[in-house]
């Protein structure tokens, strides 16, 4: 049996990317592979038997008011991958550790959320120049450098989406080094999906519904989406459900003052708004493989995305209808489409909710343990 060791250098709340660390490695896999963690420390309502907490329990407190989490992790990941075949390396763990690994002849897969920084930061870069605004999260040369660094000492990268195999494509990253993959969602958060086909017929109760999921931000399209809605003058309203960036806010204020659009801060439960809707909409600018998509099509709602927002699992025609993010015209023919035909909504909806049957987390796992394998 093989054995790989991970890290990911930030506690695991389990929500965000440490929900995809712990889906992508379980304490069990089909196939002849273990993969165990090096992890600062997690809520207990989280720890897996294949973890290593690198932070004892009585120095948490100390180890995290010096801000010295990394650190500690870094230094017990660099003591443990002596006895394991290969490193699997997270975002935000140094180069260093890549090195040291290197040098003890370990193969190393690389973990990519999202495109490479430097196609990210070009894409950012236009999304904010065309709203005239500064971008509050800029990405740097440094970021990009380093990143190329870890690139080119990896032997493998997962690619989350072919987007993501693009990006490192055109930073002339070695195609062979490019494994593309998928993410999935979770049957633990949202039980029962699977067993109940999507409704054969509209409500009739309520008016046509748009969600979005995630942070409405410029990186995800948010105002597009709004924009788009708008200029439909559909009847029906759209829900946002997320943090709301003070960037979006200020440009679409006039366009959020209606009744029409609805703004969710926070909810704890997400698939209330899910099942409330008609249509997905997800213009993002750039991603990696929003899990809020395989979610969406678990709940059966027909997809409405930008190439980006389609992650690797959203086809053309099939499960929905993947647009240009900045083709303002075309989804606000999309969006009058959807509204218009509800027979439309339900085919793309019983489509969508097919295909995630194919991508549960237990699943992507399984097939993630057996790409490992294969370049092992």
């Amino acid at each position: 049996m093989a054995h790989v060791l991970a890290t990911y250098p930030l506690h695991f709340s389990g929500q965000a990317i440490t929900h995809i660390f712990l889906s992508l490695c379980p304490p069990q896999l089909e196939a002849p592979i273990k993969i165990s963690g090096v992890i600062p420390s997690c809520d207990r309502a989280y720890d897996q038997t294949n973890l290593i907490k690198a932070i004892p329990a009585p120095l948490k407190p100390l180890v995290y008011r010096l801000r010295k989490s990394q650190q500690v992790t870094e230094w017990r990941y660099n003591q443990e991958i002596k006895r394991f075949d290969a490193a699997y390396i997270w975002p935000d763990v140094s180069v260093d550790v890549m090195q040291k690994a290197k040098a003890r002849d370990k193969p190393i897969f690389l973990e990519r959320i999202n495109c490479f920084t430097g196609t990210a930061k070009r894409i950012l870069d236009t999304a904010h120049a065309r709203l005239n605004v500064v971008q509050q999260y800029p990405i740097t040369a440094e970021m990009i450098q380093t990143e190329l660094e870890q690139a080119h000492l990896a032997d493998f990268i997962f690619c989350p989406s072919p987007l993501v195999k693009d990006s490192f494509l055109e930073a002339n990253i070695p195609a062979e080094k490019l494994l593309l993959a998928s993410y999935g969602w979770s049957t633990q958060r949202f039980p029962g999906l699977q067993d109940q086909p999507p409704a054969s017929s509209s409500p009739i109760d309520r008016p046509f519904t748009i969600v979005f999921v995630g942070r409405v931000c410029v990186r995800k399209g948010a105002h597009l989406l709004i924009e788009a809605f708008v200029k439909s003058k559909v009847r029906g309203r759209l829900i946002l459900c997320g943090e709301m960036e003070p960037v979006i806010a200020e440009a679409c204020k006039d366009w959020l003052a209606s009744p029409n659009i609805i703004h969710q801060p926070y909810t704890s439960n997400i698939t209330a708004f899910y099942r409330q809707a008609d249509v997905f909409a997800f213009p993002s600018l750039e991603e990696g493989s929003p899990l809020v998509s395989y979610e969406a099509m678990a709940h059966g709602l027909p997809m409405l995305v930008s190439p980006m927002g389609a992650g690797e699992i959203v086809r053309d025609g099939i499960e929905g209808l993947v647009l240009q993010p900045y083709d303002i015209e075309s989804w606000v023919e999309a969006i009058r489409l959807l509204a218009t035909f509800p027979d439309r909504r339900l085919k793309l909806g019983y489509a969508s909710w097919q295909r995630a049957a194919d991508f549960t987390f237990d699943q992507v796992a399984n097939r993630r343990a057996r790409q490992m394998l294969q370049h092992l």
